[in-house]
């Protein structure tokens, strides 16, 4: 039986003007992994970052004799999901099943596509060799954990799949299938990258991320030695110069940090390293940015979200504005490029907090600060809160990107008010004689140079408005 994999377009999610990232489909490469391990023949596709038009995908269907189709979504592509399988069904006639994020938080609507016959719910690995080999070889779809599926004119949602605990067991993603010098990031120091993730779950509770909806409250990790094998795979195949870490708590297990950068030293290993998916300030600390520039450690991002104290309670992100000052600092003393996150729009949200976070922006003074209005994801605490409170504008997932105009708004401000915040954010920010300055002194690569200038006339664009 042979399987295709896909990764729907991304311009619903970043906007057909904006740079789409270019990184690997590492949950896609995991999967399809997974299966090639198990003997199983396994095609993938990247839409975006192979430009791979509706022909080329109509040729493969017609010639790869495909059992099934596999196609991941977040919610902000989940109608580009839907939109390809239509059109894959279209074509010819095989199962289609969704995974990702979306269908994890939101198996109902997954299900509004009349095209989509199955759904695999949080981690897939185990559940879609299981629908495989029930597909393949015969078997009830009844006894497969984790999955949803149609059948006698409804939908069955089965019982949940208790979580990996062996992370070592899964195989390294696919990374073959792929040509690995098409993907790169704008503001990466070198031009062969891979993404890694080392761990899976987040002990948080804040009521925006649907992280815990996917991987669970339990922090999983992989060995030491698992991730370094990964690595000198990286490297000796496919010469991997920039390690970009996907975790969310990456820094969470010190003794984790350690024994990765012993092995490092020992093996004389050697890549730029980049945190800026971001960790929690409460676990950064001297001793940990030690570790983390011994082992390459170069960008390291922050996720602050907010200049006020009541907001961040609220949201229940559980870090003081001072552990937020102390890391940013150590960061600093350490010499790491410093990304900070923030996100306007939370709920409590008024124009006074708003100003707030944009004076604590300044006064942190990250290298790099992100200004994003909050998108409440289905499956969230926010998005609930909104719902109840007749604050969400729109249930069109299309509208859901981080680009995109608000979805929701606040009792004390409007969609209008939230963007012309999010203006002024960017312009008290960037627009300083200071900050010019640096970001003319960070041009290290021309692949930056370009990047920057790109994000520099977006953001005049964005001050354009009214503010």
């Amino acid at each position: 039986m042979k399987i295709l994999l896909i990764n729907p377009p991304q311009y619903s999610a970043y906007g057909k003007g904006l740079d789409i990232p270019a990184f690997f489909p590492i949950g896609l490469g995991y999967i399809g992994a997974v299966l090639e391990e198990n003997g199983y023949d396994v095609d993938l596709i990247d839409v975006d970052n192979q430009k791979i038009s509706d022909d080329h995908i109509a040729e493969k269907l017609k010639n790869g004799n495909y059992g099934l189709v596999g196609i991941t979504a977040t919610s902000p592509t989940i109608g580009s999901a839907f939109k390809l399988a239509h059109f894959i069904k279209s074509k010819v006639d095989t199962r289609i099943v969704l995974g990702g994020v979306h269908p994890t938080i939101f198996p109902e609507h997954s299900f509004e596509s009349p095209d989509i016959d199955f759904t695999i719910r949080g981690e897939g690995e185990d559940s879609i060799l299981e629908l495989v080999r029930a597909l393949d070889k015969g078997g009830d779809f009844k006894k497969i954990l984790g999955l949803s599926f149609r059948g006698d004119n409804k939908v069955f949602h089965n019982q949940p799949r208790t979580l990996i605990m062996d992370l070592d067991r899964i195989p390294f993603p696919m990374t073959h299938r792929l040509n690995t010098s098409h993907y790169t990031f704008a503001n990466a120091l070198m031009k062969r990258i891979a993404p890694m993730i080392t761990s899976r779950g987040c002990p948080g509770r804040c009521t925006y991320c649907c992280t815990q909806k996917m991987f669970g409250t339990k922090m999983r990790y992989r060995s030491a030695n698992n991730v370094l094998r990964e690595m000198l795979y990286l490297k000796d195949e496919f010469d991997i110069q920039e390690l970009h870490m996907w975790d969310d708590n990456f820094i969470s297990n010190k003794n984790f940090v350690i024994e990765l950068r012993n092995l490092m030293k020992e093996r004389k290993l050697t890549f730029k390293i980049s945190l800026m998916n971001g960790v929690r300030v409460d676990y950064f600390s001297e001793e940990i940015a030690g570790y983390l520039k011994d082992m390459g450690v170069y960008s390291v991002g922050f996720g602050f979200e907010s200049g006020n104290q009541k907001i961040l309670n609220g949201v229940r992100k559980g870090i003081k504005l001072e552990t937020s000052m102390k890391a940013i600092r150590i960061a600093k003393q350490f010499g790491f490029e410093t990304w900070g996150f923030f996100m306007l729009g939370l709920i409590g949200d008024d124009e006074k907090s708003i100003n707030e976070t944009i004076k604590f922006a300044l006064k942190l003074d990250p290298d790099i600060a992100k200004f994003h209005i909050l998108k409440p994801f289905p499956g969230t605490e926010v998005y609930e809160q909104l719902k109840r409170s007749g604050l969400l504008l729109s249930e069109d997932f299309d509208r859901y990107s981080i680009h995109s105009e608000p979805v929701h708004k606040l009792p004390a401000l409007t969609g209008d008010d939230l963007m012309a915040l999010q203006r002024k954010a960017y312009r008290t920010f960037y627009f300083r004689p200071k900050m010019i300055f640096k970001q003319i002194l960070n041009l290290k690569t021309f692949e930056r140079a370009k990047a920057n200038a790109k994000a520099a006339m977006n953001i005049f664009n964005m001050t354009k408005g009214r503010s």
